[in-house]
């Protein structure tokens, strides 16, 4: 991998007074917002193009639509008028907040497109109804979820949100939020769940337990457990996981600033998903050490036998964090062209060629506290990409 310590050192050690409190991608991860002390910012991922500051105060959390120009914004609570409680839309190309809901509790997670809006509060959910003037249609009760944990996906129409449904297991519901039903519920991990990834299509669902050692791919429909990966041994948060657009490749991120990459282009039979989340492409007699620790393995509780589970990703992306601090990673994602990006806390946006499902290959690295006064017309995407969104 190409050591970048002298690009890095002039992202990561000056102290401008504008430090990255919150970054996330939009639907697509063709950009990636930025919030700061004063306002956010907005940037192109591929083509790296940094666009004018937006002054509304400190965010705690903001979700872009698509590739247009309407923000949902969570304030920080350093005014009045910057509640937490508190969620604005805000359009960059008039500067106008189109809309204003307040709530009881703070909003924890926003999810949007152009039809429905999710707004994850401590102990439920809000559906809203974007075309409709902003009706709220459902409310879920949920059990406690101060991390606001749950991802939604849209495809071809199909609006899907999957959220924690137990304190003590890792079991989830996925909800279908535009006829407002249960889609299925999926038994993932003997400990809560921790993380939640959709893939592109709404096919399969990513999931990951507090314990962050092991990942594991669901299918929606039938709630079946297809694939199972190895994280590591030791236990860490996971941060992010990503579905790649164009290769069967998951990437997951974690605390101690790792990015592990899995390929699940082979199918896993069932044994081989308890016995070690990576495809047999042959079977073949086994030895007797083999026939022996099999019959040690079997007998031990699933927490205790998946530790005999081997490594099985294929790549590892160690991030560059000042001073060897955890937590440098603060979003991950796929652009459609197959790369695979990292938003960091020092502001860094990292990007990588993904090689054949083999191996990763640094594409390049960007400042995400470069500011323009350049004046733009609040577009951030090309005529195409909006059709695409349009037809979604």
């Amino acid at each position: 991998m190409f050591n970048f310590s002298y690009l890095l050192n002039s992202f990561t050690e000056s102290d401008d007074g504008d430090d990255i409190l919150f970054a996330n991608f939009n639907n697509d991860d063709t950009c990636v917002v930025v919030a700061a002390k004063k306002g956010f910012r907005v940037y192109k991922a591929f083509e790296f193009k940094p666009h004018p500051e937006v002054t509304c105060g400190g965010c705690q959390f903001i979700c872009q639509l698509f590739s247009t120009s309407l923000f949902a914004l969570v304030g920080r609570g350093d005014t009045s008028d910057n509640s937490p409680r508190k969620l604005r839309l805000y359009n960059t190309r008039t500067k106008a907040i189109e809309c204003e809901l307040n709530f009881t509790d703070a909003v924890l997670n926003v999810k949007m497109t152009k039809q429905r809006m999710i707004v994850v509060l401590p102990d439920r959910i809000h559906i809203f109804d974007v075309s409709n003037n902003m009706q709220m249609l459902h409310c879920l009760d949920t059990p406690q979820n101060m991390k606001g944990i749950c991802d939604f996906n849209l495809f071809k129409g199909q609006h899907l949100l999957v959220f924690p449904t137990s304190l003590k297991a890792g079991k989830v519901m996925v909800f279908d939020v535009f006829n407002l039903r249960v889609r299925c519920g999926i038994s993932a991990h003997d400990s809560p769940v921790q993380c939640l990834k959709f893939n592109p299509d709404g096919t399969l669902l990513a999931t990951a337990s507090i314990r962050g050692t092991i990942i594991r791919i669901s299918s929606v429909e039938t709630g079946e457990r297809l694939y199972q990966f190895r994280r590591g041994r030791l236990a860490s948060t996971i941060v992010s996981m990503s579905f790649s657009k164009t290769d069967k490749i998951i990437a997951v991120s974690s605390e101690n600033n790792t990015c592990h990459l899995f390929s699940f282009a082979c199918e896993q039979t069932q044994q081989n998903i308890l016995d070690s989340g990576q495809p047999q492409k042959k079977r073949r007699k086994p030895s007797v050490k083999e026939m022996i620790s099999d019959t040690i393995t079997g007998s031990l509780p699933s927490a205790v036998k998946e530790t005999f589970e081997p490594e099985v990703s294929f790549s590892t992306i160690k991030v560059h964090a000042p001073g060897g601090r955890v937590g440098e990673i603060l979003c991950t994602g796929f652009h459609p062209n197959g790369e695979y990006l990292i938003c960091t806390r020092s502001g860094v946006l990292y990007r990588y060629n993904v090689l054949n499902g083999e191996d990763v290959q640094i594409v390049d690295e960007q400042s995400l506290k470069s500011v323009t006064n350049e004046v733009v017309n609040a577009k951030y995407f090309n005529p195409e990409d909006n059709k695409e969104d349009e037809q979604n």
